[in-house]
């Protein structure tokens, strides 16, 4: 039941994993997504969810703009570290 962090209501779900993932997801679009796309204005969403995927599976690990654009070439995104690393700078609050 820990798996999924302090969620209260992943309780309703009674810790199912296909409910949970589901209500994780639409969680994390509702909220992440929708505020950083409409703030920052981000046109290219599928690129942001890829940079976000990446971000989060290597939380505690070093990468760079870099790291990020050759993940995104892999994944049959070709985009410059240099674009990557804006896209990043638009996902920060501070900016």
């Amino acid at each position: 039941m820990c798996f999924y962090g302090g969620m209260p209501y992943l309780w309703n779900l009674q810790y199912q994993e296909q409910p949970v993932k589901q209500y994780l997801r639409d969680l994390f679009h509702a909220v992440e997504l929708k505020d950083i796309i409409r703030r920052k204005q981000i046109r290219d969403v599928d690129m942001l969810e890829r940079i976000l995927t990446y971000v989060t599976a290597n939380i505690g690990n070093n990468f760079s703009a870099m790291t990020i654009s050759k993940y995104l070439k892999s994944e049959g995104r070709k985009v410059a570290p240099e674009t990557t690393e804006k896209t990043m700078q638009n996902k920060t609050p501070e900016s």
